[in-house]
């Protein structure tokens, strides 16, 4: 980062790594224009926001310059992100953006990841990183968890019961 200080006085830079843990203030203060290099290693998969701001002598500051930096993550347009938590290349948490909730997700055979959007349990999204499009989760009727085909099954059984007791 350059920063220009408009009465030539010179500047430190202030980065703010968006990991609640550190901010980054140089020990000394540079010449007017003088390019500023820092460096950070995040220790948890996220996305964070780094900022970054010149001051001077007089503690006058400039504007804020942001930066979005994405630590073993991927964006799901619009919804949120999927973290790989412990670093394995399989993504393992869904954050919601909207919401701040976070849920498990699951890999398919595919490649493809479901997504509890709302964190009730229940699927809600199909994601496939290769394209970032996320696609609402359709439940196949195999999937239903109302009891249907049991229940049938049940009433046939007993049907079949009643008829050889004589009932009918």
């Amino acid at each position: 980062m350059i920063n220009d200080d408009e009465d030539n006085d010179t500047i430190k830079y202030i980065f703010d790594w968006d990991d609640d843990t550190n901010i980054t203030e140089a020990d000394f203060f540079n010449n007017n224009n003088t390019l500023a290099n820092a460096s950070y290693s995040w220790t948890i998969a996220g996305v964070y926001v780094l900022k970054v701001y010149a001051k001077d002598k007089n503690s006058a500051t400039s504007n804020i310059v942001e930066h979005t930096v994405y630590i073993d993550s991927i964006i799901v347009r619009t919804i949120g992100y999927l973290t790989d938590d412990d670093g394995d290349g399989v993504y393992d948490t869904f954050h919601n953006d909207t919401t701040g909730i976070e849920t498990d997700v699951e890999l398919l055979d595919d490649k493809t990841y479901l997504i509890d959007n709302d964190g009730d349990d229940e699927w809600d999204y199909v994601f496939d990183p290769e394209t970032g499009r996320p696609t609402r989760y359709e439940k196949d009727e195999a999937e239903t968890t109302d009891g249907s085909p049991m229940m049938i099954g049940t009433a046939i059984a007993v049907i079949i019961y009643l008829y050889k007791k004589g009932y009918f």
